[in-house]
C-alpha cells in the first residue's frame, strides 16, 4: 500500500518510522554469539519498538531475513532473530515503500535502495553499502546504528513521546507528525475514548472533522472503530448519526462500539501500533490548533 506523498522524513517530531534493513547487514557484526551478535539483536528490538520495515514492490524481505539468519553460527542468536522477524510479521510491520519496478533483478537489493536516498517514505537505511550522507535519507552501517542521528531521535521519542503546549501546531501538522506513519500500511483502526459516548459535546464534534480529514489523506478505503462507554442514550444517538454522516463523505467508514470495561486512558490503535493519545479525540481547539497534549506509545 502506498503512503501519503505528503510524508516527510524531515519532521522534527515523529512517533513512527520506516526503516530499510539490508538482510546482508544481519551478518555484518556476527561473531558467533558474542557482543556483535547481541548488537544485531538489539538493533532489531529497537526497530520493533517504533518502526515499519520497508520492502520493495517486488521483493518481500521476510524470506531474505530468514535466509541470512540461517547462515549465522550461533543457534541462540538464530532463535532470537527468527522470533523477532516473526513478531514483525505478526504486527504487520512489513510495508511496501520502495519502488523497484524496472530494476535489474540481479542487482543487490541494497543497491536499489541506495539509489532512492531521497525517498520520503524512508527514515533510515541500514546497509554496509552506506555512502556518504548527502542530505537525503540517513545511512548507517549495522555496527554504527546506535551512533546514528536516527537512533538517538527514535529512542528519545519512544521514551518521552510528543508533548505539546497549546497552539503549537495546526491539526494537519499535528496528525501528520504524531500519526502519519500509522497510515502507511493498515486499513483498520480503533480510537478508544471512554468519554465521547457518555457526553458528546461540540468539542468532540468538530474534532471528528480533523480526524476524518487525516484518515482521508490516505486516499483509500479505511475502517475506523470508535470504542467508548455508551451510558447516555442521547449522546450515543448523536454520535452514531455523526459517524454515519462522516462515513458517507469519503472513503472512510466509521463504526461505534460500546466498551463494557472502559479505561480512563485513551488510545489510537492499529494492528501495527498502539498509541496513548492522552486527552483522546479532543486534540484540537475549534480553530484547529492543538490543545495541551501528550502522545506516547502504549504499554
Amino acid at each position: 500500500m502506498v503512503f501519503s506523498k505528503n510524508a516527510s522524513k524531515n519532521f522534527s517530531k515523529t512517533m513512527i518510522y520506516c526503516a530499510f534493513l539490508d538482510p546482508e547487514s544481519i551478518a555484518a557484526t556476527d561473531d558467533g554469539g558474542g557482543v556483535g551478535s547481541d548488537h544485531v539483536i538489539g538493533v532489531m528490538r529497537n526497530l520493533l519498538e517504533s518502526c515499519f520495515l520497508a520492502e520493495t514492490t517486488s521483493w518481500t524481505l521476510r524470506q531474505e531475513f530468514l535466509t541470512a539468519i540461517r547462515a549465522l553460527a550461533d543457534p541462540d542468536t538464530r532463535m532470537k532473530l527468527n522470533a523477532l522477524v516473526e513478531t514483525f510479521e505478526k504486527r504487520d510491520r512489513f510495508v511496501e515503500a520502495i519502488n523497484d519496478i524496472g530494476s535489474d533483478g540481479n542487482v543487490p537489493l541494497a543497491t536499489v535502495v541506495v539509489i532512492q536516498q531521497t525517498n520520503p517514505l524512508l527514515d533510515i537505511i541500514i546497509t554496509e553499502q552506506a555512502p556518504t550522507n548527502n542530505g537525503g535519507v540517513e545511512f548507517t552501517a549495522m555496527n554504527r546504528f546506535n551512533r546514528s542521528n536516527f537512533s538517538q531521535k527514535r529512542q528519545r521519542i519512544f521514551a518521552d513521546g510528543i508533548v505539546l503546549t497549546p497552539g503549537k501546531m495546526s491539526h494537519e501538522k499535528l496528525f501528520e507528525e504524531c500519526f502519519g506513519r500509522m497510515l502507511m500500511h493498515c486499513d483498520r483502526f480503533t480510537i478508544e475514548d471512554h468519554l465521547i459516548g457518555q457526553d458528546f459535546k461540540p468539542n468532540f464534534d468538530f474534532n471528528l472533522n480533523f480526524w476524518d480529514a487525516f484518515f482521508n489523506t490516505a486516499n483509500r478505503a479505511i475502517s475506523v472503530t470508535v470504542l467508548s462507554s455508551l451510558t447516555c442514550l442521547a449522546s450515543k444517538s448523536r454520535l452514531e448519526n455523526r459517524l454515519k454522516t462522516l462515513s458517507h463523505n469519503g472513503k472512510v467508514t466509521y463504526t461505534l462500539q460500546g466498551n463494557t470495561q472502559p479505561r480512563h486512558e485513551r488510545f489510537f490503535r492499529s494492528s501495527a501500533f498502539s498509541l496513548n493519545i492522552g486527552r483522546g479525540i479532543d486534540l484540537c481547539d475549534k480553530n484547529g490548533m492543538n490543545r495541551d497534549i501528550c502522545v506516547r506509545f502504549a504499554k
